[in-house]
């Protein structure tokens, strides 16, 4: 079974590497697979979320991603990484360039904004491994440049996947409105 492989592969490949929670990384990956499991997504789909952070995380390349586990894997593993820091300044040109690769790879691949809404809910609510300042930064790139991405494909996502969408999103928008709360020390 393909899922079986990946989270073999997955595991290897994220061994040693803590979140800044102090958790085992893996259990990152592992928890987006058990959302979208509870979401009934494809086995395809529950492989790239095994997979999703491999490429920008570890040495793995997306052609060592491909040789293993297929080009359409490998791919929607490609627009849900963030491309290297070297290249962007500190402004949110990243993030908005992230945003634009994650909206340029769902015109073929539509599954990956569940892929990415269910990562996001998941880094938000594992923010407390993170300083103020971190948080902080987080919330308002998701606020400038990912939440209107989503609000754009509202209307251009696939029916079998509104539903899953939508939930997620809900989730997503509930996650930074208490981060901000917390952010600034008001009450939800």
């Amino acid at each position: 079974m393909i899922l079986h492989q990946a989270i073999a592969f997955a595991a290897k490949h994220h061994h040693h590497q803590k979140r800044e929670t102090g958790e085992d990384f893996i259990a990152h990956p592992l928890r987006i697979m058990e959302n979208l499991e509870g979401l009934g997504m494809s086995e395809e789909i529950l492989t790239v979320g095994v997979l999703h952070d491999l490429a920008e995380d570890t040495p793995v390349s997306y052609g060592e991603i491909e040789a293993k586990f297929g080009t359409d894997i490998a791919l929607m593993v490609y627009f849900l990484s963030k491309d290297d820091k070297a290249y962007f300044g500190e402004n949110g040109e990243r993030a908005q360039h992230y945003a634009d690769k994650i909206a340029q790879g769902a015109r073929k691949y539509p599954e990956i904004l569940v892929i990415k809404l269910n990562d996001q809910l998941d880094n938000l609510q594992t923010l407390y491994g993170l300083n103020l300042e971190r948080r902080q930064k987080k919330i308002r790139h998701m606020k400038k440049y990912f939440l209107p991405m989503y609000e754009e494909w509202r209307e251009k996502i696939p029916v079998i996947l509104i539903e899953a969408f939508e939930k997620l999103l809900r989730e997503v928008k509930i996650a930074v409105e208490r981060e901000e709360c917390y952010a600034t020390g008001s009450r939800v």
